[in-house]
């Protein structure tokens, strides 16, 4: 798997995904793909996706087109989404408590620490992993032609 330089894009304006427990980046796709068609309903415009690999898992962020849209969605529809992209139910559960009470919520660490100051995790940015996503999305649009109605 190729790890390269982080990308930029803006963290505040994007969809994350945090899969923890699958290591195996094919089956978290085969789960998250089926869920593309999520984005029509709520009039978002898929742009493109970088993956991380992480200790436990795998971070995804996911742009859109309208960014705009994206940033109008209430609290509670953005936790919504990224619980049916099946982001870890705890940390939607604390994004939930947190953006309700008006607090920053919807973070996704890039580095963690244990109690003594120690690392013990680092997002580490797939080129291939998300090339590998961003292909999938391209090819479900080919195929879900009733999308287009």
């Amino acid at each position: 798997m190729a790890e390269t330089e982080y990308p930029k894009f803006d963290k505040n304006c994007c969809l994350k995904i945090d899969i923890d427990a699958i290591a195996d980046f094919g089956k978290v796709l085969k789960i998250v793909s089926r869920r593309f068609h999520v984005f029509k309903k709520f009039g978002l415009a898929y742009k493109t996706a970088f993956v991380f690999s992480t200790t436990k898992g795998h971070h995804i962020y996911i742009e859109f087109e309208n960014d705009d849209k994206w940033n109008a969605l209430d609290f509670r529809d953005k936790v919504f989404m990224q619980l049916v992209f099946g982001s870890d139910f705890n940390r939607e559960v604390f994004n939930w408590l947190r953006a309700k009470d008006n607090v920053d919520w919807n973070i996704l660490f890039i580095r963690k620490y244990d109690e003594q100051g120690n690392l013990v995790s680092t997002e580490k940015y797939s080129e291939e992993n998300s090339r590998r996503f961003n292909y999938e999305h391209q090819q479900f649009l080919v195929t879900a032609k009733w999308l287009k109605k």
